[in-house]
């Protein structure tokens, strides 16, 4: 007679070992998900930013070289 580690042996141990894997998994794949659309989300606001400073500087270039 085989045993588990919870001690039943019905096969519950490993049920429960392959249910929490799939919901780790679950949570890992939502959570890569969920930080990669934020991090275009920064990627974007980072990008207009470098735009709003790069005008920015194009304007007080070109009002200097104007005087």
């Amino acid at each position: 007679m085989r045993t588990s580690y919870l001690g039943n042996d019905d096969g519950g141990a490993y049920a429960l070992t392959l249910g929490l894997l799939f919901v780790i998994s679950f949570v890992l794949i939502g959570a890569s998900v969920y930080l990669e659309k934020s991090l275009d989300a920064a990627r974007k606001e980072q990008q207009a930013v470098f735009a709003q400073l790069e005008s920015a500087n194009t304007s007080i270039v070109t009002h200097y070289e104007s005087d």
